[in-house]
């Protein structure tokens, strides 16, 4: 997908983002084309006590309407003290969610990594206002490996959840494959930013589980090696909607961050 944007546009990313004043010389000069070469992921550390996290939302939501859905995947972790934990029927807080959540060192919400911080030379999560810029250095340089999600049925006899993963190395791969699940349209509690408490919010790409381990499995492949991954997946115990499932498979390494990354909705 092929993007244009006009100096507008830079503009109002900048004043939507909060970002700071940029010298004359270093601004923009439109029209600025672009078409994405890989996909980014936008780890998400949310909760639904977050006063400011639907506003982190809604800029996930701004950079997937202007890069596309395709090209900018999201996944709202929910862990924390301002999250609510699964146990309690409403909250969507999860064990895996809170141990990403320590692992990344997350005492305030929301915060963020972009492919792994891959964009970020400084480390650590970081605020929603500064995504953007990370996002759009992301899109523009090349993947090193191919992933696509060949299947990702739900059988509705045996109550399982069929995933294939494919994945094609563009150069040597060192890494781990990681596979999650997530589901959207998921009604519930959130606490609003100006402090109202709706019952009623909508909450997205919201993290279930981790389908091949909390940090995926070990991945070595040679340059044009091909491999495919399989798994079965017991829905049985758990009350997510089918329908409103999705996948989402990443290659990653704890040097350049989040190699590729792929969403598939669930058939």
């Amino acid at each position: 997908m092929k993007n244009f944007f006009h100096i507008l546009s830079i503009c109002a990313i900048a004043l939507f983002c909060g970002c700071e004043t940029i010298d004359e010389a270093d601004r923009f000069v439109g029209p600025v084309e672009f078409t994405p070469k890989k996909n980014v992921l936008i780890e998400d550390f949310t909760g639904q006590r977050c006063l400011n996290c639907p506003i982190a939302s809604e800029a996930v939501k701004s950079l997937q309407d202007l890069y596309g859905k395709e090209h900018v995947i999201a996944v709202a972790i929910h862990g924390g003290s301002m999250s609510m934990p699964s146990s309690n029927g409403v909250g969507l807080a999860t064990p895996t969610g809170e141990a990403y959540n320590k692992h990344w060192g997350i005492d305030s919400w929301p915060k963020g990594l972009v492919d792994r911080n891959a964009a970020n030379p400084a480390g650590g999560a970081t605020n929603y206002t500064s995504w953007a810029a990370q996002v759009i250095q992301r899109l523009v340089e090349e993947p090193k490996v191919d992933i696509a999600v060949s299947n990702a049925t739900y059988d509705k006899d045996s109550l399982k959840l069929n995933i294939a993963v494919d994945l094609a190395a563009k150069e040597k791969i060192n890494g781990h494959v990681q596979v999650w699940i997530i589901e959207n349209n998921i009604v519930g509690y959130q606490v609003m930013p100006d402090g109202a408490h709706n019952m009623a919010y909508t909450h997205n790409h919201v993290f279930r589980a981790a389908v091949n381990g909390e940090w995926g499995e070990p991945l070595t492949l040679g340059k044009n090696d091909k491999t495919t991954v399989q798994y079965a997946v017991d829905l049985s115990g758990e009350k997510w909607v089918p329908e409103n499932l999705a996948v989402v498979a990443f290659v990653y390494n704890e040097k350049e961050g989040v190699l590729q990354v792929v969403e598939q909705h669930v058939h």
